[in-house]
């Protein structure tokens, strides 16, 4: 965090533009569950239920971003918000090999709502399920984590319980729900050459980056991302702070 605030007070002292690698929530899947969210198609948000297989500290990362993502849209936080007022808590250990996988908990609080993440064994790798529940309804991404190709919603007629549960389609009783809507959106393509043994190119989500930075690049005044503002960027940075300390091995 510490490192983090230099960066920002030289990038505002210089003019520049600073952006840290948090991708994810720059794929269109992401952003459209964003929305959904934030526009309260299915009403006021919950909770936030994420489930993945066993992770290394990138996958916690993606967790984190998530956790941000959804509260910031629910209105649990603002553009302004810092760490101030979110509560953090952990279960199990990150192993020491940055490259291992480790099986984890992660919630995230804010303004009563939680955004509570597991990672098990018994999912297969790239099996990533994320649901938002509402009062009325639920929005989810699609797997994986980190390069979500999917996203859609459903609202109910009847309103939901606290804590709602089950599949999406399912969520309404056993009836079929009002309202749905959907995104499903392909990753952009790269030569077969370039993704060796890999189904998608590590680190695509970079795509999505550099074209919101170039968009910035052509306004006038622009000096932060909508999809990342330097706020958002120290709250992610701070609560991955807190989650790898908590996380560590004793």
């Amino acid at each position: 965090p510490d490192e983090f605030d230099e960066l920002a007070a030289l990038a505002k002292g210089s003019g520049k533009l600073l952006v840290l690698n948090f991708w994810s929530r720059f794929f269109p899947a992401a952003k459209w569950a964003q929305n959904a969210v934030k526009s309260g198609k299915a009403g006021a948000l919950l909770r936030v239920q994420g489930s993945a297989p066993p992770v290394d500290a990138l996958g916690l990362l993606d967790m984190v971003q998530y956790a941000s993502l959804f509260l910031g849209a629910a209105g649990a936080a603002n553009s302004d918000a810092g760490v101030g007022g979110y509560a953090l808590s952990t279960a199990g250990t990150l192993a020491d090999d940055a490259a291992a996988s480790s099986e984890l908990a992660l919630r995230v609080s804010h303004a009563g709502v939680n955004a509570t993440f597991s990672a098990a064994s018994g999912r297969e790798p790239g099996d990533f399920s994320l649901v938002a529940y509402c009062t009325h309804g639920a929005v989810h991404i699609s797997a994986p984590a980190d390069a979500p190709t999917g996203a859609g919603y459903a609202v109910c007629k009847d309103a939901l319980p606290p804590r709602p549960s089950g599949a999406l389609g399912g969520l309404c009783g056993g009836q079929p729900p009002i309202t749905q809507g959907q995104l499903q959106q392909s990753l952009p393509a790269y030569p077969k050459s370039l993704q060796p043994g890999r189904a998608t190119l590590h680190g695509i989500g970079l795509v999505y980056v550099a074209s919101a930075v170039e968009r910035c690049a052509y306004v006038a005044g622009c000096n932060e991302l909508a999809e990342l503002t330097v706020a958002q960027q120290r709250l992610t940075v701070q609560l991955m702070a807190d989650a790898l300390a908590r996380l560590a091995p004793a």
